[in-house]
């Protein structure tokens, strides 16, 4: 999403020898109490996006 800016010049980065490799966003939500259905919804479609990569 920030690529364009990057090329750009607009966004610069910082601290990039200290920053560790980025392998993705990862979901954290405790499994054993009750998940909203809109929550289960959400949870469902990233599981489901993330295997068809």
């Amino acid at each position: 999403m920030a690529s364009a800016a990057l090329e750009a010049g607009a966004l610069v980065e910082l601290l990039g020898e200290w920053t560790p490799p980025y392998p993705g966003l990862h979901l954290y939500y405790p499994r054993h109490r009750h998940l909203s259905a809109s929550m289960r919804a959400f949870v469902s479609f990233l599981r489901d996006r993330n295997q068809r990569r």
